[in-house]
């Protein structure tokens, strides 16, 4: 860390250090122009390599102006330093957010669509950022990123610059395409780190790790990351097969854009939330038989619970399917209404013992009406016809109404004719 709190550089007035990054280092400063608080990378002049970065990134941002790209404000030399001056954003960065914590999967596709808009928009001008990683993804409010560090960039259209410069390879290992050992970076390079960054931002840490940056770029190369429902059982297989896709060895077998990704994982989510929709909806919603409701009387005692009307229809059909049965068993002489006023009597009558009709079992009724004399009734009488004796009721009698069924046998012989 360089002793430099309070200097002036150029017109920014140093504050306090905030963070490390390379060869570099930021700072918080106050615009003396503007009134602003700013952040400015420094580097010391006599690396000139770090320099010439600075001056690339600076020349790179200032053609992209894009909401989620971190614009730069001013760039220059000032004494030993060179400087690079952005946007000061006070939140931190994706890689604070994520502290190997997973994310919610609503939460990482809202930071990938707008990641990926801002890469999409770069490739689109011709410019690979080369240096996608978490800590480069500024936070504002916890709600909007910033691609920053654009300090690897490298223009489409420059074919001077190497694979490696200084004998080292460019980029960050935990997220380095592994065609990078033999090929130039292109666009496809960059989705391959964000598809490593999704990764992150879904269980909490990147797929790959070794010793040594070296060690960590070979898994790159020759391991298989492993599934990250492994490492969190959120991540359903809608989800998980876009990441996988995105982290595919070979770059023709990724998405071809980033727009592509996003909206991969877009409709993903969607897929998975119709899906977890439909099965809780499966789950809670239980077809019950429809049973008879009873009735009760309310506390009132004059209203009655609502019949279905299945019930209802049940309910008076009885008494119509009792009087037809009385009546198809005593033959065409009676009347269904005479049937229902019969009084059903065993083969032996015996006096103050006959039983009226009900819709209810009639042999309880009988042994409880007659009691014991029933019973040596029953013994004592001889076999009868199949259907039980009819007699009239105490009404007709009197009447003298009382016809006798033709052919049929008489149970008033001996009584004298009125």
């Amino acid at each position: 860390m360089y002793d430099i709190k309070n200097t002036i550089i150029a017109h920014y007035a140093i504050r306090q250090y905030l963070t490390k990054g390379g060869m570099s280092e930021i700072y918080l400063a106050h615009d003396l122009h503007t009134e602003q608080e700013v952040a400015i990378k420094l580097v010391h002049s006599s690396n000139q390599e770090y320099c010439q970065r600075f001056q690339r990134e600076a020349q790179a941002i200032a053609s992209l102006h894009h909401p989620h790209i971190l614009p730069a404000l001013d760039y220059g030399e000032f004494g030993p330093w060179c400087y690079l001056v952005t946007p000061y954003v006070a939140h931190g960065t994706l890689r604070d957010y994520i502290h190997h914590q997973p994310l919610s999967l609503e939460k990482a596709g809202i930071y990938l669509e707008q990641i990926a808009s801002a890469l999409q928009y770069a490739h689109d001008n011709g410019i690979i950022h080369r240096d996608i990683k978490a800590s480069n993804i500024f936070m504002r409010n916890g709600q909007h990123t910033y691609l920053a560090d654009f300090g690897l960039v490298k223009n489409l259209t420059d074919t001077s610059e190497s694979l490696t410069e200084s004998g080292y390879l460019i980029g960050t290992a935990e997220y380095m395409a592994p065609e990078l050992a033999e090929e130039e970076a292109t666009p496809a390079s960059d989705l391959y780190s964000l598809g490593i960054l999704l990764y992150q931002m879904l269980t909490g840490d990147v797929p790959f790790k070794g010793t040594s940056p070296v060690g960590t770029f070979m898994k790159h190369l020759s391991e298989r990351a492993q599934l990250p429902s492994r490492r969190n059982h959120a991540i359903p297989k809608e989800i998980e097969r876009v990441v996988m896709r995105a982290m595919a060895k070979e770059p023709h077998s990724r998405y071809q854009s980033a727009i592509e990704f996003s909206s991969a994982y877009r409709q993903a989510l969607t897929n998975f939330n119709e899906r977890q929709a439909t099965t809780e909806q499966t789950l809670t919603t239980v077809t019950m038989p429809q049973t008879e409701v009873p009735i009760f009387l309310t506390s009132a005692g004059t209203k009655l619970r609502e019949h279905s009307r299945s019930t209802l229809a049940i309910t008076m059909m009885v008494p119509l399917l009792l009087g037809l049965s009385i009546y198809m068993l005593l033959g065409t002489n009676m009347t269904p209404a005479q049937s229902l006023n019969a009084t059903i009597v065993q083969p032996t009558a015996i006096p103050g013992a006959s039983i009226h009709a009900s819709s209810k079992d009639t042999s309880n009724n009988h042994q409880s009406a007659a009691g014991s004399n029933f019973q040596k009734s029953e013994e004592s009488a001889p076999p009868g016809p199949a259907s039980p004796a009819i007699h009239k009721g105490k009404d007709q009698e009197e009447k003298g109404d009382n016809p006798k069924k033709k052919g049929g046998p008489s149970h008033d012989k001996g009584k004298p004719k009125p």
